[in-house]
């Protein structure tokens, strides 16, 4: 990364930190280089083998359609999304590489850590402090909250939005550390069309853009820069409605509502729950990073969980209060919009993935902390703060890596049984995926192939 996206002063520092950066994403990360594919992946890969245009991606659903399944076992029929852009990149794998894992999951953890490197290069802006960004940053590249996307290749989408949110976020926040007071409406454009060819997840961009603008202090033309965001987000529901009709936003999902109790789908549930657990779901992706003490599906915590995962939810509780420092800052306020916005457009359902720009959001909004300024300094307490904030991230880093260690094992552990024993044949009964591509992936990988 170019040493002007740092304080000239400490670029040979910053260029060690980026070099650790990296290194620890190998250390933890590199056993997906061998995952076999499987899930969502085997189900694209059949997809994508029997397409022979890859543009028709953009006038249908993304490869899924017809292989999710209800409660009942049968195929739900309505479920569509529209994420073409992500299904012709594994397309061109697939014509280049074959069903070889290695090139997808490469190209995910390559984009994973590119957003955590540009996090970082945001954070410098904002923090002067170069120890408290290089922590804030590992908080995002190690974390249970953005490791599916960088091994899992179906959710390269998800990198991909959050890649264009990093760089709209470095739009809108000058080389000082401040709030900018007019966007650039062909750059929020621009950028809101590759996040939208890749996931719906892209609304965030005009949403967060929208907020932007009706912040005190936009001395743009607010009316109709709001007007371009408006027209984003109508442009792209339409587009969907045009291709899919009645089932544009079909969606079926289970999580917890009330905190404990689970649901296999959610327009299952009693029409007066249902929309209770829409609020809830909104509120578990907004709280989820300030106070991480829901599992993978939103249930909430037995006390014996609480006690035994303390060392990752109660640092970083307390690194939220910590940061939380009047006034809030307007950086942090524009993070709070990005998780804010990000909890809105995932009310169907709460999972750890979603929460990855959250994350990314979250290590921002503590970045612009007034604990780590110089005014700060004069203050009685600052250094306990300052020390207490640090501690909190070392000891959520500490935690993270574990955490990471034992997901990234225990995906492994999996694949490597799905493929060894066949189960992958199995799938073929299961789900509409071309005995070809499980043949293929038994072939390539079961012998111990790479």
């Amino acid at each position: 990364m170019s040493s002007s996206w740092f304080p000239a002063t400490q670029s040979r520092q910053c260029g060690s930190a980026v070099f650790v950066i990296v290194l620890l994403a190998l250390a933890v990360f590199q056993k997906a280089f061998w995952f076999a594919p499987v899930g969502d992946d085997l189900r694209i890969l059949s997809s994508v083998s029997q397409t022979a245009n890859p543009l028709s991606y953009f006038t249908s659903d993304w490869g899924m359609q017809g292989t999710y399944r209800l409660a009942n076992g049968s195929i739900d029929t309505t479920r569509r999304s529209y994420r073409p852009m992500h299904t012709v990149s594994i397309w061109l794998g697939y014509r280049v590489f074959g069903v070889s894992a290695f090139p997808n999951q490469f190209i995910n953890l390559a984009l994973h850590v590119t957003n955590c490197l540009l996090l970082y290069g945001i954070i410098r802006r904002v923090c002067p402090a170069l120890f408290p960004g290089f922590l804030l940053v590992l908080l995002s590249l190690i974390s249970l909250y953005t490791v599916s996307p960088a091994i899992w290749v179906s959710d390269r989408a998800t990198l991909m939005v959050a890649l264009s949110m990093l760089l709209l976020s470095r739009h809108l926040i000058d080389s000082r550390g401040e709030r900018v007071t007019v966007l650039n409406p062909w750059i929020v454009t621009g950028l809101t069309i590759v996040a939208l060819s890749f996931q719906e997840g892209g609304l965030l961009l005009p949403l967060v853009a929208g907020a932007f603008v009706l912040f005190p202090g936009y001395q743009g033309p607010r009316w109709r820069h709001l007007a371009l965001c408006g027209g984003l987000v109508c442009g792209y529901l339409g587009l969907r409605v045009l291709l899919f009709g009645p089932n544009a936003f079909a969606y079926a999902s289970e999580g917890y509502v009330f905190g404990t109790r689970p649901y296999v789908v959610l327009s299952d549930l009693p029409r007066n729950v249902a929309i209770w657990a829409r609020f809830e779901n909104v509120a578990k992706d907004f709280t989820g990073v300030f106070v991480p003490v829901f599992d993978g599906m939103g249930r909430v915590f037995s006390p014996k969980e609480l006690l035994s995962s303390s060392a990752w939810w109660l640092p970083t509780l307390v690194l939220a209060i910590t940061a939380t420092r009047r006034p809030i800052t307007r950086v942090q306020w524009l993070a709070l919009a990005v998780i804010g916005m990000n909890a809105a457009l995932h009310v169907q359902v709460f999972r750890y993935r979603v929460e990855y720009i959250s994350q990314l959001a979250f290590c921002l909004y503590v970045a612009d902390s007034r604990i780590w300024k110089g005014a700060e300094k004069s203050e009685k307490g600052w250094f306990a703060r300052e020390r207490l904030a640090e501690l909190c991230c070392a000891v959520i880093s500490l935690v993270s890596v574990s955490q990471v260690n034992h997901y990234v094992q225990s995906n492994w552990v999996m694949r490597q049984d799905e493929v060894v024993n066949q189960h992958l044949a199995a799938t073929v009964a299961k789900y509409p995926i071309a005995p070809e591509i499980v043949q293929k992936v038994l072939a390539h990988y079961a012998h111990g192939a790479q």
